[in-house]
C-alpha cells in the first residue's frame, strides 16, 4: 500500500514501540507503584489481509500484542495481548524523542516519527486447580485482584 507524496509521516506503520511493564497497587486504594520496566518488543507487521491465526503465541511463555493502527482514523491506535499472562492498561502516543522532523536531515523522512508506549501488567496466575466453593475469602482475593486490572485499565491517562 502506497501513500500520496503529501501524506504525512503518521500515515506510516510505527516504527518506535516500546513495553512499558508495572506491578499492581498492593490494594484497592493503593496509588500505582512508580515502578516499571521498559523492553523493545520484537515487532511483526501484520496487516487486515493476514491470517489472523499467525497472531496466536507459539509457546506458552511467548508473550503477543497486538497494537491496532489505522492511519486513516483519528482515534489513537489499541492495544491488545492475545496472552493468558499479560493485560495491557493503555497505549501512549508522543513524539520520539530526537526522532528529528521531516525537514531535517532525516534519511528517512516517511517513517512514522511517534513513539508508541504500550502498558502492561502481568495478570496473577490462578494456582488453584478448582475452586473451592467454601473459600468465599479466595473468591473475593481473586475479585479484587481483577477488579485492580479493570481499575488500573480504566484509570490509565488518555494518549497525549
Amino acid at each position: 500500500m502506497s501513500s500520496p507524496p503529501s501524506a504525512g509521516a503518521e500515515e506510516h506503520p510505527p516504527h518506535y514501540i516500546l513495553v512499558s511493564q508495572s506491578p499492581l497497587p498492593s490494594g484497592p486504594t493503593a496509588s500505582r507503584p512508580l515502578y516499571k520496566s521498559f523492553t523493545h518488543p520484537l515487532i511483526e507487521y501484520h496487516y487486515a489481509d493476514d491470517l489472523p491465526h499467525a497472531l496466536l503465541p507459539q509457546n506458552p511463555q511467548e508473550h503477543v500484542l497486538v497494537l491496532d493502527y489505522d492511519p486513516t482514523n483519528a482515534t489513537p491506535p489499541i492495544a491488545q495481548s492475545l496472552s493468558t499472562d499479560l493485560a495491557v492498561l493503555g497505549v501512549k502516543a508522543t513524539e520520539a524523542p530526537a526522532s528529528g522532523s521531516a525537514t531535517d536531515d532525516n534519511p528517512n523522512p516517511k517513517k512514522n516519527s511517534q513513539i508508541y508506549v504500550i502498558e502492561t501488567t502481568q495478570i496473577p496466575l490462578d494456582t488453584s486447580v478448582e475452586h473451592d466453593v467454601d473459600s468465599g475469602q479466595a473468591l473475593i482475593s481473586e475479585f479484587k485482584q481483577r477488579n485492580t486490572i479493570l481499575r488500573a485499565a480504566l484509570e490509565y491517562p488518555a494518549p497525549f
